[in-house]
């Protein structure tokens, strides 16, 4: 049987049913907000749920991707997927948590740089240092589609 081509159709049916066992409670996610060591971890968590954000996507993030708008939020201009940007508005709340980090940091500085080199997180010391690996792929993302922050 060389030379034959064999489809195979991926299983749709069942991927809502995937995602959602992958989903966790909203009570879950604040729990791990208010875990959180520090003030940076705290808000790096709130911007990670409120804005729907990939692990890797918050990683890249620097100050000058922060866009002041009215009412005091901030919008983030976002690379994804593909290398498509998209702009994600945060509530009012986690964008003064957000603008409390930046101090004296630049334009091209990370939003969350490492508390000992002050070098961009990976996405790797990301994962590592919230335990998002046991949560699945991009899990966030998920949570705010399904249970929107409450601010």
């Amino acid at each position: 049987m060389s030379g034959a081509t064999i489809k195979v159709r991926s299983d749709t049916r069942n991927r809502g049913a995937t995602l959602a066992k992958r989903i966790i409670p909203e009570v879950e996610v604040h729990l791990l907000i208010c875990g959180a060591r520090t003030k940076r971890d705290r808000v790096l968590l709130e911007v990670l749920y409120a804005g729907g954000l990939r692990v890797s996507e918050l990683a890249a993030l620097t100050w000058s991707d922060v866009l002041p708008r009215d009412k005091g939020q901030v919008q983030l201009s976002v690379v994804g997927k593909g290398g498509v940007v998209r702009q994600v508005p945060l509530p009012e709340a986690v964008s003064r948590a957000l603008l409390s980090l930046r101090g004296d940091a630049g334009a091209n500085d990370p939003l969350f740089a490492s508390g000992k080199t002050g070098a961009r997180l990976s996405e790797l010391q990301s994962l590592l240092l919230y335990g998002f690996f046991c949560l699945g792929y991009h899990p966030t993302l998920h949570c705010v589609i399904a249970q929107p922050p409450t601010r």
